[in-house]
């Protein structure tokens, strides 16, 4: 029997709980048949109150254990699954659940993903209510994957190129028009719009009537061109005359 087991607590010498030749009452502890030992113990056997606490204890110690390895497992499963999940996919989901700063959705089997209340509407002061509901299919655009945590978004994906071909304003626009522009407002939804027209129109009518005399001159102009050319075609003419005048030569000094 070993010194722990003469009592509950410590105990620094043997002799301070038993002595020679004293009788006590053990309890067998454990019996190693292979090696021929019998472990007692003087410590009382807990009653069956006890022993049904302690079976209590253990049975919900191996449960956590349990718990904690499927929880392990499923997290291993739900890594494998987010290595197929690329970021600016579109997926469809079930909205899970609802918070105040957004809604978790399912995009697939144990993979959960945040739309946060930013991402739901360019809208401020929103309530997510307003928008989903739990159990509610909607369409997600996976934004980036963190570890285990993904970040999903409503709203739809905008192609800056498109936006500023749709806009169509010139360099100098202020920040007002474009700003009416992105949300659809045109000028001809403002008062004074067809005078302001009719103006530019006729600012644009003047240059043109000035523009047509000039435009007609040119014409002409290109017409006279030919008649500048007149003298080079009297060149051969003169070159004749000078071979013939050459050619006469010899015959009046033969003369």
């Amino acid at each position: 029997m070993h010194i722990s087991e003469l009592t509950n607590g410590f105990v620094e010498n043997v002799s301070d709980v038993v002595s020679e030749e004293q009788d006590v009452t053990v309890w067998i502890k454990s019996i190693d048949e292979a090696k021929g030992r019998i472990s007692l113990t003087m410590k009382p056997p807990p009653s069956a109150e006890e022993m049904e606490a302690i079976a209590a204890k253990e049975a919900e110690r191996e449960a956590k254990f349990q718990q904690r390895k499927e929880q392990k497992k499923a997290a291993e499963a739900a890594m494998s699954k987010l290595k197929a999940v690329k970021k600016g996919q579109q997926i469809e989901g079930v909205v899970k659940s609802i918070q105040p700063f957004g809604a978790f959705v399912e995009i697939q089997d144990g993979v959960e993903g945040l739309v946060h209340v930013t991402e739901m509407s360019d809208d401020y002061n929103i309530e997510v209510s307003d928008f989903v509901t739990v159990g509610e299919t909607v369409n997600v655009r996976i934004l980036g994957v963190d570890g285990a945590k993904v970040k999903l978004s409503m709203k739809e994906k905008m192609d800056l190129k498109e936006m500023v071909q749709g806009i169509q304003v010139e360099a100098s626009a202020g920040i007002m028009e474009v700003a009416f522009k992105t949300k659809g407002v045109t000028a001809a939804q403002f008062p004074g719009f067809d005078a302001l027209e009719k103006a530019k129109a006729a600012a644009a009518a003047e240059p043109e009537a000035a523009v047509e005399p000039e435009a007609a001159a040119e014409p002409e102009a290109a017409a006279e061109e030919p008649a500048a050319e007149e003298p080079a075609a009297e060149e051969p003419v003169a070159e004749v005359s000078d071979d013939t005048s050459a050619s006469a030569d010899p015959e009046d000094s033969s003369a």
